[in-house]
């Protein structure tokens, strides 16, 4: 149906916020932007009041679970997380149960997934043994996959790539067909080498049981053979100051964009002293130096999209001792939140918030019909009222994970609405 948006604001080509904008929708295509109300009759007029209009934010990193995972969170529930927190797009990592290494495994969580609310796309999971299962895969030009995902290290359940020979096969791979690899940088190798000795196991010291060095020499590693392929490389949930000082020297030898969290972005490891196993993340939080650095990336247009690494767990599973506890909490419910403050109290600009949740994650993941709110585009659209303050509190989320480090915390700016594929939803998130 035509759903017509009165009023909005949005950016105009020179970045700047244009008030009095008007958006038309035809079925799940926008059909007219701009400032002079088409003359055909809209089956619904919404008027946004000047409410700040950006394209469908995409999320190229979320744990959605499913199958032998329901418990932790289905596409039901992460669909409802996700547009909640303004998400039009998510891509579901691997590392699921069954893992997404094969045909059969895609097709399996396809089909899981063909009643989500959101637009689903699929990372393929790479290991050690499997690179037929992927060329057979790409061979057939899936729509709906994303690119590789490859672990270097273990972090719940998946399978480690420790070969350099096989990481190299991968992205020469990847190269072959022009998708990207994202890779976990931390390095298994390095891990298994720490001396653990005398550091007490607990979550406060999550971050000295997984060295900063570890997660260094993988981003090295990936990006050393990235350009050796010539792949486009997808860094995920960069951490250390360290791998900002390798972004800013290597990224314009080649095909290089990387990816930075909510919480390693505005969390540190004093975190884990407050919230102990619900702030246990792989890689872990880091220093306040570390924050400041990615912080600054984040406005350098070093950090290209914002993930959220949405990666619910139970709560008897998170309150377990803290070797049994897995890592991950979720957060597409508050990433979009995060990000809107920082951009209030750190004077992000309104185009590096655009660029940050759909922009670039359009341009590195070859998706043309969404990105930017263009007749003719998908009509996937977020709505933001830019000036609302709310409290997180978890036990409102749509996810089946009731916790976050978050909890507690006051935002300014947060989502009131979705359009996705033309249909409108609202936010139904109460105030906090």
């Amino acid at each position: 149906m035509k759903l017509l948006l009165r009023n909005a604001m949005v950016l105009d080509r020179s970045g700047a916020l244009q008030p009095h904008v008007a958006i038309m929708t035809n079925g799940s295509s926008i059909e007219y932007v701009g400032t002079q109300p088409p003359a055909a009759q809209p089956r619904r007029t919404l008027d946004l009041a000047g409410l700040w209009v950006i394209p469908g934010a995409i999320d190229p990193h979320v744990h959605v679970r499913d199958l032998g995972q329901w418990e932790k969170e289905d596409w039901s529930s992460a669909s409802a997380a996700a547009l909640a927190g303004g998400y039009t797009t998510v891509f579901d990592m691997p590392n699921s149960v069954p893992p997404t290494n094969d045909l059969e495994a895609l097709e399996r969580k396809r089909a899981a997934a063909a009643g989500a609310a959101v637009d689903a796309r699929f990372w393929l999971g790479a290991t050690e043994t499997n690179l037929g299962d992927l060329r057979a895969l790409l061979q057939t030009a899936p729509p709906d996959v994303a690119g590789i995902k490859v672990f270097l290290a273990g972090s719940s359940s998946n399978e480690i790539v420790r070969d350099p020979s096989s990481l190299q096969a991968v992205m020469t791979l990847a190269a072959q067909y022009n998708i990207p690899v994202a890779v976990h940088q931390e390095l298994q190798s390095c891990l298994d080498a720490v001396d653990t000795g005398g550091i007490r196991r607990a979550a406060s010291n999550h971050h000295r049981l997984r060295p900063r060095a570890c997660v260094v020499q993988g981003a090295q590693l990936a990006i050393q053979t990235a350009l050796q392929t010539g792949c486009t490389l997808y860094l995920v949930h960069v951490s250390t100051a360290e791998e900002i000082k390798l972004l800013r020297r290597l990224k314009p030898r080649g095909r290089i964009f990387a990816e930075a969290t909510p919480h390693h972005l505005w969390l540190d490891s004093s975190a884990t002293v407050k919230s102990g196993n619900h702030a246990k993340v792989n890689p872990p939080l880091r220093d306040p130096a570390d924050c400041s650095a990615l912080q600054q990336a984040l406005l350098d247009g070093i950090i290209d999209c914002l993930g959220s690494d949405h990666a619910p767990h139970t709560l008897t599973e998170k309150n377990q001792p803290y070797r049994a506890a897995p890592s991950g909490f979720p957060g597409l419910e508050t990433s979009m939140g995060l990000l809107l403050d920082a951009a209030v109290r750190y004077g992000i600009p309104h185009k590096r918030v655009q660029e940050l949740t759909s922009g670039n994650a359009a341009h590195i993941f070859g998706l043309a019909d969404r990105g930017s709110i263009t007749a003719g585009k998908r009509a996937d659209l977020t709505i933001i009222d830019p000036t609302a303050r709310w409290q997180v509190d978890p036990a409102r989320f749509h996810s089946k994970a009731h916790y976050s480090p978050f909890a507690g915390i006051t935002l300014c700016g947060r989502v009131v609405a979705t359009v996705c594929a033309g249909a409108y939803r609202q936010a139904v998130a109460e105030e906090g």
